[in-house]
């Protein structure tokens, strides 16, 4: 889930994670709850993007959406038959577009303001310390990295990026969407007591793969997060065809229990969100919020927070992966896993083996 935790469940309380199931699955998108170019009051935000595949496309969309003024001027993807396919899309036929592995820098080299950041993960850590050096804005989508190494360089350029007053807002849109806000608001105020377990879920019915010989990895994934005070989470998460779906948060509290995404509670203190109106869609309204945030001269910045819902992603992966406990101090501070490429090229890819906890090493 991608809602504020509160504080007696915060991640740096976090503890250890260990897997609680045989099965490991390839997918790292799994977290828990939470325990300037265009100077402020300019109107016209140019906008670039990074990444043209799926989720390219549609956070631009999002974005142009959320807020008038704003125009895409820049595309770049791998692949140029990608770039072509988004301007169709968002119907920009005189943006420009770049193909190839730098293209991410002629984007950035462009008239732009804001940058969004959607290519694979692993190239997220490179591409935002980029984007920050040339002083653009930036909204990036989750997750921000693939190893601790690649987290604790999305941190180290968070952190520049609020030295340079730019702002950084993450694809995280449960943190946007006023159910879970609002909800989230009366577990900070105590209105659960205090917390004592939480359970998160992500259990559909369809395989997120492109090939058909990619490696058959597990479908199923189980992770538990201890923290400092007892408290436990369970995340799961799992992709098997027509098996009943639960995409759903729960948190649980010795006054009472939150069904995060319905935004209710029961118990001594209950309250049930009522919405103003239509919800508005949190895919829009992040962007809405980055872009007053850049226009108000008071500019949010996301990417640590963002960074560390990632690193408990990847913790919970390697816990999966190697059959083994890991101690939140230790990812942050210890492990040298780093996976990713640092010259990627043209090439078959890269296929790793199906994971086997107790011959996976710990890195």
């Amino acid at each position: 889930m991608n809602a504020p935790t509160a504080p007696d469940l915060s991640r740096r309380d976090f503890v250890k994670l260990s897997a609680v199931t045989a099965g490991a699955a390839a997918l790292a998108g799994l977290s828990v709850p939470r325990a300037f170019g265009a100077g402020a009051g300019s109107d016209r935000i140019r906008v670039g993007v990074v990444g043209c595949g799926g989720r390219g496309p549609a956070a631009a969309k999002n974005c142009l959406d959320s807020s008038p003024g704003v125009e895409i001027v820049a595309l770049a993807d791998l692949f140029p038959w990608q770039v072509e396919s988004a301007k169709k899309k968002l119907n920009i036929p005189n943006a420009k577009g770049f193909s190839g592995f730098d293209a991410y820098q002629k984007v950035l080299a462009s008239d732009i303001d804001m940058v969004i950041l959607a290519t694979p993960p692993g190239f997220r850590p490179v591409h935002f310390a980029a984007a920050i050096a040339a002083g653009k804005h930036v909204f990036m989508e989750k997750p921000v990295a693939v190893d601790p190494v690649g987290v604790r360089s999305v941190i180290e350029t968070a952190r520049l990026a609020k030295q340079k007053k730019l702002a950084v807002v993450a694809g995280t849109q449960r943190r946007h969407q006023a159910r879970y806000i609002e909800t989230m608001k009366h577990i900070h105020g105590g209105d659960l007591g205090d917390l004592v377990a939480g359970q998160c879920y992500w259990n559909g019915v369809g395989i997120w793969f492109r090939e058909k010989n990619d490696p058959k990895y597990p479908d199923h994934f189980a992770v538990e997060m201890e923290y400092a005070n007892g408290a436990r989470v369970t995340s799961m998460c799992r992709h098997t065809p027509k098996s009943t779906t639960r995409v759903a948060e729960r948190v649980v509290g010795t006054k009472g229990v939150s069904d995060c995404d319905k935004g209710t509670i029961r118990g001594e203190k209950p309250f049930a969100y009522q919405a103003q109106g239509k919800e508005l869609d949190p895919y829009v309204v992040e962007h809405t919020d980055l872009i007053n945030s850049i226009r108000s001269g008071n500019p949010l910045n996301e990417g640590e927070q963002v960074a560390l819902s990632t690193m408990t992603a990847i913790g919970g992966r390697m816990a999966a992966y190697t059959g083994r406990e890991i101690s939140w101090k230790w990812l942050m501070e210890g492990s040298k896993l780093d996976i990713f490429p640092k010259n990627p090229a043209p090439g078959p890819g890269i296929f790793t083996p199906v994971p086997i906890p107790g011959k996976v090493e710990l890195v």
